[in-house]
């Protein structure tokens, strides 16, 4: 479900829906099967600014072809572990090699200052700038977050997450039944 978007309607959007030369614009867009009904969720709701929507869908393999390079929109999820920093860097240059030349180069400047800053804190405020800059020149739209909890027994002990979020299993006991 597209909502709790960090980023509205485009002032690009809302032009075109004001417009009142309502010529259609034709979009395709470019999922796997698992996202096929959030790409028509998205398709429905591009629908009232004016554009038409054409989804294509392909598997993993396919989906790493050329035919998503000609896509207009490419819809995809990213899981957020708890190395956020590590995710965004390696979202931002994925992204990067399906930018316009300019717009490359400047991604990958940007990602640059960060592989070499040794500051967290630094690497943080680049990584915005490349997100703000993404998102400003409509290249990237951030549809939706979910957050997901790990939910789990009390009786379990000795949990632990590694940094992307997984169980440790080596270290969960389950206590006997006269220790509780």
């Amino acid at each position: 479900m597209i909502s709790n978007s960090p980023v509205g309607t485009t002032d690009m959007m809302n032009s075109f829906a004001c417009s009142t030369d309502k010529q259609e614009i034709v979009l395709n867009i470019a999922t796997i099967p698992q996202y096929r009904l959030d790409a028509e969720q998205l398709a429905l709701a591009l629908h009232s600014y004016g554009f038409a929507c054409t989804i294509h869908t392909g598997s993993m393999e396919q989906f790493k072809g050329d035919w998503r390079l000609e896509s207009d929109l490419i819809l995809f999820s990213l899981i957020q572990d708890r190395d956020e920093e590590l995710r965004r860097y390696d979202m931002y240059a994925t992204m990067s090699e399906h930018l316009e030349p300019f717009s490359q180069a400047k991604v990958r400047w940007m990602m640059q200052k960060i592989a070499v800053s040794p500051h967290i804190a630094d690497r943080k405020q680049v990584l915005d700038e490349v997100e703000r800059f993404l998102v400003t020149e409509h290249l990237m739209f951030s549809l939706s977050q979910k957050p997901v909890e790990t939910a789990y027994l009390p009786t379990v002990r000795g949990l632990s997450f590694n940094s992307q979020g997984w169980v440790n299993l080596r270290h969960i006991w389950f206590p006997s039944k006269g220790m509780k």
